[in-house]
């Protein structure tokens, strides 16, 4: 009886540290993009899209809100075609789960 308490207590352990872990990965992709939200409000776009790739890399996916400051950073770099390349992805796969501040935002630009 014991011995099922021990293993039920490690097993319940080694679950809850994967749910921290992912915590973390979330935690720490949220500080690469806040990072890159300073770098691009600083005009440093190359830095930004850094913190862009590692906040991706940390969640093995991106998100709405990163790929809408790569639209941000490739209008403003003066890139339109890699804008406009974000913007079709980001309208096709991305905009339907978005909120209306970040639609706001990429639409914008779009029609600039």
């Amino acid at each position: 009886m014991r011995l099922k308490k021990i293993i039920v207590v490690l097993l319940l352990l080694g679950t809850s540290n994967f749910t921290f872990a992912q915590l973390d990965e979330n935690i720490k992709a949220k500080l690469y993009f806040a990072e890159a939200q300073k770098n691009y409000n600083q005009g440093d776009f190359d830095t930004s899209l850094n913190y862009l790739t590692k906040a991706e890399n940390t969640l093995g996916r991106t998100v709405a809100r990163i790929l809408a400051l790569k639209v941000k950073i490739y209008y403003a770099k003066g890139s339109f075609i890699e804008a406009k390349k974000h913007i079709d992805n980001y309208t096709a796969n991305y905009m339907q789960n978005a909120s209306q501040e970040i639609n706001d935002e990429v639409l914008a630009l779009y029609i600039n």
